[in-house]
C-alpha cells in the first residue's frame, strides 16, 4: 500500500498537536498481520502532552504485532483480533492517565486507527476525525470525472457508538470492510477536511491513479494547503507495481509571510523617505519668504513649507541620484538574499527534524525487538541529523530539544543495558 502523509502548517498553533504513524511488518511473523496506520490530533494541548499521541500509537502498535509474533503462530489470531488487543491496551493507558489526574485529553482527542491486510480494512476512531473511502463507480473503465467516484464516510457509524464513553472504554467497536485494488482511503483532521471539502480537493484526489498524478495535484494545491492546519493520510490500496509500500511524508508550510511582510514594510518606508528627500533637494527653488501685503510688513510674514533649496550644479544632482539608486539596489539585494537564505535554512532544519524523528521511532521499535545494536546506530544517526541545529534559534527549537532528550535517554538506556549484561551472573 502506498502512503502519503500530508501535514499542513504543523507550527501554526502550539495548543494543537497532530501526528501520523505508519507501521509495517519488520519480520516474517509480522507479515501475517499487515500494516497499521494511526492518525491523531490533540486540542488544547500543554507542553507536557508533546509525547501523548506517540505513546498512545506505540502501545497499540506493540500489542498489535505481539499478537502476530507470538500468539498468531499457535492460535491463528486475526488482524482484527490483534487490533482489539491493541485498543484494549490503549484503553488501559488512558484509564491510568485519568487516575493520575491527567484528563486534559478528554473531549480533545481525535484519533483513528486502521489495519490493512489482503485488502481487508479494520478501523476505529474517536472524536472529530474523518475516514473516507474513495471508490470508482465504474466497473471496467477508469473514472474520468468526479461523477464516476463514490465518496463514502465509512467512519460515520463509529461516531455514534460511544457518545458518552466510560473511562475504561474510550476506544469501542471496530468496523471491517474489503477494499478493491483501485480504492483509496483518506483520513483527515477536522480543519483539513473542511478545506478539502470546500475546495473539491477530495474529488481531484479520487481521480489520481498514479503517484505522479497525485504529486501534480499536491503541487498545484500547495498555496491552498497553507490556508489550513491539520493532517491528511492518503492510502492507495492498489496492487500495481508502483504501490511499493513506501511512505511519503510532506509538510506544507506557509511562505515566510511574517518576515517578508516586515522586510517589505521597511523597504517601502525607506523608499518613500528617499523619495521625499529627493523632492526636497531637486525639484524646488530656494526657500523664500512671502510677504502678506494685507498685514503689517514689519511684523507679519509667511514661510513656504517644506523648506525649498536648489543645488548649485547639475553634477551634484547626478551624484545624489546615483547614491540613491545604489542605496535602493543594496536594500533590494539584501532583502532577497536574506529571504532566500532564510528559506533554505528553514527547509534544511525541517528536513533534519523529520529525518531524526523517523530514526528515533525506528530505534525505539528496534529496542522492542531486542535489537540493541540497530537501536544504538539509529539513535546515533538521529543525533547526527539534529546536532548542527541544536544551538541555533529557530521555530523548531522546542522539537529539536525534545528529540535531543529522546536520543540521550535512548543511548543512556542502552549504556545501562550494556553494563548490566557485563555483570557476572
Amino acid at each position: 500500500m502506498k502512503v502519503f502523509e500530508l501535514y499542513f502548517n504543523p507550527k501554526a498553533n502550539k495548543e494543537v498537536i497532530y501526528d501520523s504513524f505508519v507501521y509495517e511488518p519488520e519480520n516474517i511473523s509480522e507479515k501475517g498481520m499487515g500494516n497499521l496506520y494511526v492518525v491523531g490530533e490533540l486540542n488544547n494541548a500543554l507542553s507536557k502532552d508533546s509525547a501523548f499521541l506517540n505513546n498512545l500509537a506505540k502501545i497499540i502498535k506493540k500489542e498489535y504485532y505481539i499478537g502476530a509474533s507470538i500468539e498468531n503462530q499457535e492460535t491463528k489470531i486475526s488482524s482484527e483480533q490483534a487490533l482489539k488487543k491493541g485498543l484494549k491496551k490503549a484503553n488501559e493507558l488512558l484509564t491510568e492517565e485519568i487516575k493520575k489526574g491527567n484528563v486534559g485529553w478528554l473531549g480533545n482527542l481525535n484519533f483513528a486507527v486502521l489495519s490493512f491486510k489482503d485488502f481487508i480494512l479494520n478501523f476505529t476512531k474517536i472524536g472529530d476525525i474523518k475516514i473516507l473511502l474513495l471508490r470508482s463507480a465504474t466497473v471496467f473503465d477508469r473514472p474520468k470525472n468526479s461523477s464516476d467516484i463514490e465518496i463514502m464516510d465509512i467512519g460515520t457509524n463509529l461516531e455514534f457508538q460511544n457518545t458518552e464513553p466510560s473511562p475504561s472504554k474510550i476506544f469501542g467497536n471496530i468496523a471491517t470492510g474489503k477494499l478493491t485494488p483501485e480504492d483509496k482511503i483518506i483520513i483527515l483532521t477536522k480543519n483539513a477536511f473542511e478545506l478539502f471539502k470546500n475546495k473539491n480537493i477530495i474529488q481531484e484526489l479520487a481521480l489520481a491513479r498514479e503517484e505522479k498524478e497525485l504529486k501534480k495535484i499536491l503541487k498545484a494545491k500547495k498555496e491552498i494547503f497553507t490556508e489550513t492546519s491539520g493532517i491528511c493520510l492518503l492510502l492507495f490500496s492498489g496492487s500495481h507495481s508502483y504501490y511499493n509500500g513506501e511512505s511519503i511524508r510532506e509538510c506544507f508550510h506557509p511562505p515566510f509571510f511574517q518576515k517578508t511582510k516586515i522586510l517589505s514594510s521597511l523597504f517601502n518606508r525607506g523608499f518613500a523617505f528617499l523619495k521625499y528627500i529627493f523632492k526636497i533637494l531637486t525639484g524646488l527653488k530656494k526657500n523664500r519668504i512671502i510677504e502678506n501685503p494685507e498685514l503689517n510688513p514689519a511684523k507679519h510674514w509667511s514661510m513656504s513649507f517644506p523648506p525649498r533649496f536648489s543645488l548649485s550644479s547639475s553634477s551634484k544632482i547626478k551624484k545624489f541620484l546615483i547614491l540613491v539608486l545604489i542605496l535602493i539596489l543594496m536594500l533590494a539585494s539584501g532583502y532577497f538574499i536574506f529571504k532566500k537564505e532564510d528559506e533554505q535554512k528553514f527547509s534544511l532544519t525541517a528536513q533534519a527534524v523529520e529525518q531524526a524523528e523517523l530514526k528515533i521511532i525506528q530505534a525505539e521499535n528496534a529496542l522492542i525487538f531486542k535489537d540493541e545494536a540497530r537501536a544504538e546506530l539509529l539513535f546515533q544517526e538521529a543525533w547526527e541529523k539534529i546536532s548542527p541545529f541544536i544551538e541555533e534559534e529557530s521555530s523548531f527549537k522546542e522539537e529539536i530539544q525534545s528529540l535531543k532528550k529522546s536520543i540521550e535517554q535512548g543511548l543512556a538506556f542502552l549504556d545501562n543495558l550494556e553494563k548490566t549484561d557485563q555483570l557476572p551472573h
